[in-house]
């Protein structure tokens, strides 16, 4: 039998759990872009890709829009998982530091376009490599 203060708790962390999830979903909504399949696009998919290991850099965004591969809370964790993505043949790889929380996030592809960066998107994953099309 549940007393009045065990209710309260089950109360209290359920508002707690639905708190955290409503925070993610608006935080997803406006730190990513969803796009629609593109049917044809003139990049050349193959020149992203390459079979040799990559040095891992950080670099500040001057283009709109990439594949984001991962984010970590430490640069040290975002270059380990760089280097595993350089080895399984994802050709140029980056770092990427945002703020709010601070995170670096793995990306590939340098794009002024969303519908580049879903094309991109859909090669990587016929590759079962998963990833996001984000806007930068």
């Amino acid at each position: 039998m549940k007393t009045y203060s065990q209710e309260k708790i089950v109360l209290y962390t359920l508002v707690l759990v639905l708190t955290i999830v409503v925070g993610l979903v608006v935080y997803m909504r406006a730190n990513f872009v969803l796009v629609s399949d593109v049917s044809s696009s003139t990049l050349a998919v193959e020149d992203l890709f390459d079979h040799k290991q990559g040095e891992p850099v950080v670099v500040k965004a001057n283009f709109s829009h990439a594949v984001q591969l991962g984010a970590f809370t430490t640069e040290a964790a975002a270059q380990s998982f760089l280097k595993q993505m350089a080895m399984v043949g994802v050709k140029n790889p980056y770092v990427v530091k945002r703020s709010s929380p601070v995170r670096f996030v793995v990306a590939v592809g340098k794009f002024d376009d969303a519908d580049q960066a879903q094309f991109l998107k859909t090669h990587l994953q016929k590759n079962d490599i998963e990833g996001f099309v984000i806007r930068l």
